[in-house]
């Protein structure tokens, strides 16, 4: 996931200065002098659920940056609503690519980004449950995959590389990687091989899914999911 986020972000012009993969880690970095002057600070949703400080321990060392939090959407569970207020924007992998960085360039002057149906739970009078567990469909456990993985999905089928299915899809190969990583966390495999198989015992057919899609879009089969976990914080400047 950080090198698929990583390239997102060079592609869109910010310069990325560095990565972690726990919270003490990423605090010695911050704490260096060459990484104090930073526009923003991406943490892994899986940081918060493991460290409750992780928001506040980063801001400590960074005051100036723009924290945002990003998030599989079944990781979102996870994080406090104090977590969330102490960031400056929440992030999902729900949204595209091109959204994702509209919403970081927002949050980089200034504004705070935040899902509406998020907001409307932090402003609830209700402060229980402590982590966001009550979103209704927007977050839910079991979510089968989007439009955009389904298609992902048939080109695995085919075993297309990253790169073939990001010139069959229109998108670039640091997209398909984004897409392809929540893909994995949600059908909760490991690899693009048992993504493949998962696919084929669940009804997917790149046959099928061509023909289809010479007339109407190709429809998705109804599946369960799950999600794994991985820990990441990026640092970046633009």
């Amino acid at each position: 996931m950080r090198d698929a986020v990583a390239a997102l972000l060079g592609d869109a012009g910010f310069l990325v200065s560095g990565e972690a993969d726990d919270l003490e880690h990423t605090v010695d970095r911050l704490s260096s002098q060459s990484h104090r002057h930073l526009d923003i600070i991406i943490i892994d949703a899986s940081f918060c659920g493991d460290e409750p400080d992780a928001v506040r321990a980063v801001r400590e060392v960074s005051q100036e940056a723009r924290i945002i939090i990003l998030a599989h959407e079944a990781d979102v569970g996870g994080v406090s609503k104090e977590q969330i207020m102490e960031a400056d924007g929440f992030l999902t992998f729900g949204i595209s690519a091109q959204s994702m960085i509209h919403s970081l360039r927002l949050i980089q002057m200034g504004e705070r980004v935040v899902p509406r149906e998020l907001m409307h739970s932090l402003l609830s009078p209700d402060p229980k449950p402590e982590t966001i567990e009550a979103l209704g469909p927007r977050y839910p456990r079991n979510q089968g995959p989007s439009p955009r993985e389904a298609e992902i999905l048939h080109y695995l089928l085919r075993g297309d590389s990253n790169k073939m299915i990001a010139r069959e899809l229109g998108i670039t190969e640091a997209t398909v990687k984004v897409h392809l990583k929540g893909l994995l966390r949600k059908i909760r495999v490991c690899n693009r091989t048992q993504a493949a198989i998962w696919a084929m015992n669940n009804g997917f057919s790149f046959e099928k899914f061509r023909s289809q899609e010479t007339g109407t879009n190709a429809a998705q089969p109804d599946t369960p999911s799950s999600t794994g976990r991985r820990q990441s914080a990026s640092a970046a400047s633009k």
